[in-house]
């Protein structure tokens, strides 16, 4: 058994769009996963036995933001997030 406090692996990516649109003049698309790993142990004072408990996650994520200009709100930003843990 591997005891470990914390272990973390991240991918991500992301794309830039500039066509201009009625809703954004630009927008950024990131896809990111992360697989975490974490490990707890307790043990009651001056007692020699200790419980270990591990807990592995997959999450997934995917944040879209639309940027747009316009007369009245010189720039203003709406995103959208999808986020997914296994």
């Amino acid at each position: 058994m591997v005891l470990w406090p914390q272990k973390r692996t991240m991918i991500s990516t992301h794309f830039n769009f500039s066509k201009t649109k009625k809703l954004s003049d630009k927008s950024k698309l990131l896809i990111a996963f992360q697989k975490i790993g974490e490990s707890r142990h307790s043990r009651k004072f001056q007692d020699l036995s200790k419980t270990n408990q591990i807990e592995n996650l997959n999450v997934f994520s995917i944040n879209n933001d639309y940027f747009k200009s316009s007369p009245i709100i010189p720039r203003w930003l709406m995103a959208l997030n999808i986020l997914l843990t296994m």
